[in-house]
């Protein structure tokens, strides 16, 4: 019997060192988890900040009405009253015909 109590003891102290184990892997592995998080969290801010600069960059170097590179295809939106859209909406020697609207026939 005495050797049977020894053994409960000894699995009780085993069971009791596993569990200090995983509370410890537990925390360590939390704590890498949330320094990861905090990271990828700062990478993100990070980018959506370099993806803000290039839209506004593009924003304020878009060019004019007509210039080259204008989106002169862009569609009239009802209500807006933009001018329309013809042969004269390009800079000279600048159409390339997206901004003439296709007659049905």
């Amino acid at each position: 019997m005495l050797a049977l109590n020894n053994q409960n003891r000894l699995i009780d102290a085993k069971e009791a060192e596993l569990q200090g184990e995983i509370a410890v892997c537990e925390a360590t592995k939390f704590d890498e988890y949330a320094a990861a998080l905090v990271t990828a969290q700062e990478t993100r801010e990070s980018k959506l900040a370099s993806i803000e600069r290039l839209i506004e960059t593009a924003e304020d170097n878009k060019p004019p009405r007509g210039a080259a590179g204008w989106r002169c295809e862009k569609a009239i939106s009802f209500g807006t009253f933009r001018p329309a859209r013809g042969e004269a909406t390009c800079a000279e020697n600048l159409c390339c015909g997206a901004a003439r609207i296709p007659l049905p026939g």
